[in-house]
């Protein structure tokens, strides 16, 4: 049995061949050519911090917080949350934990801790 690689086929196969030993060479993983990076897969991040503000109507509360690993550096910085009734309850100096949305940089949940 005799295999026809015809003229088309073999670019083809040259064409994959050179970019696998490109993408080899360059160190990228295969995985992060057609995913997005796991930062972006996630669907929350975690953070913790102290609420310096709760301003209801703009549907936002300033946090101080510590680095929020591959997403954000320790900063003071006011949030959008995703509802209003998570500010209830919430006042300036109380210890929190909070998801955000890293996508969209809102916040999803938002709880006091005891300090």
């Amino acid at each position: 049995m005799k295999i026809n690689f015809g003229r088309n086929n073999f670019r083809w196969l040259a064409f994959v061949g050179f970019w696998l030993g490109f993408m080899s060479l360059t160190g990228i993983p295969n995985q992060e050519i057609f995913a997005p990076r796991t930062l972006l897969a996630q669907s929350v991040v975690e953070g913790q911090g102290k609420v310096i503000a709760v301003t209801p109507e703009k549907q936002q509360v300033v946090l101080e917080h510590g680095e929020i690993k591959g997403f954000m550096d320790a900063m003071t910085m006011g949030y959008k949350v995703s509802s209003t009734s998570m500010l209830q309850g919430l006042k300036a100096g109380d210890a929190v934990r909070f998801s955000i949305d890293p996508k969209k940089s809102i916040i999803v949940k938002i709880n006091k801790v005891e300090k």
